[in-house]
C-alpha cells in the first residue's frame, strides 16, 4: 500500500510520454487519469505503463462514421455489422480501449496510431515497444459508462486489474 503522506505529488513522463510518479522511482509506478460527465477513473501500474479511459455512453454519436475514420478495418466492420443497442456499446468499448492504449503510449490523439482492437476478449495489438506486450481490460461498470484499462508490460509481465469502484 502506498503512503499518500509520503508522496510529494510530483509527476514526470516515461520515455513513451505516459505519466508516472517522480516519487520513489524504484517503485516504477505509472498513473493514468480519465474523466467524463458523471464519472472519473484512476489507474496506477507498477512495473508497467498503464492507460485508462472512461466515457459516458451517448447513443446520439454517429458511431459508424467515427469508427470508419478512427478504427482499424476489423473494428470498424464490427461496428457496421452490429445492431443497436449493441452497436453503441461496442463503439464505446472500442473507443475507450483505443484511448486507453494511446494514453499508455503517451501520445493521446496527437497522431494516428495503428492500434488493432478487439472485444472478445478485449485486446490491443500494434505499436508495442520491443520486449513489451499489451494487456487490455473492459471492467464492469455502471451501464451508462464504458471503461477500459490498457497496459504495456515486459514479456513476462501481466497487467492485472484489482479493483474498480464507481459512484453516481
Amino acid at each position: 500500500m502506498l503512503d499518500p503522506l509520503g508522496w510529494d505529488g510530483r509527476l514526470d513522463r516515461t520515455p513513451l510520454g505516459a505519466l508516472r510518479t517522480a516519487w520513489r522511482p524504484e517503485l516504477e509506478l505509472s498513473i493514468s487519469l480519465s474523466r467524463t460527465k458523471g464519472a472519473s477513473a484512476c489507474v496506477i501500474g507498477r512495473r508497467c505503463i498503464v492507460g485508462v479511459d472512461i466515457e459516458a455512453i451517448d447513443g446520439s454519436v454517429d458511431s459508424q462514421a467515427i469508427a470508419q475514420m478512427q478504427f482499424d478495418p476489423v473494428a470498424a466492420a464490427l461496428i457496421a455489422s452490429s445492431e443497436e443497442p449493441e452497436r453503441t456499446r461496442h463503439f464505446f468499448d472500442l473507443w475507450t480501449l483505443n484511448e486507453a492504449g494511446l494514453k499508455a503510449l503517451g501520445v493521446g490523439f496527437s497522431r494516428q496510431m495503428p492500434l488493432i482492437l478487439g472485444l472478445d476478449p478485449p485486446r490491443i495489438t500494434g505499436c508495442e515497444p520491443p520486449g513489451a506486450h499489451w494487456n487490455a481490460h473492459l471492467p464492469p461498470c455502471d451501464p451508462g459508462f464504458s471503461i477500459a484499462v490498457a497496459g504495456l508490460a515486459a514479456e513476462s509481465g501481466r497487467v492485472g486489474l484489482h479493483q474498480v469502484k464507481t459512484r453516481p
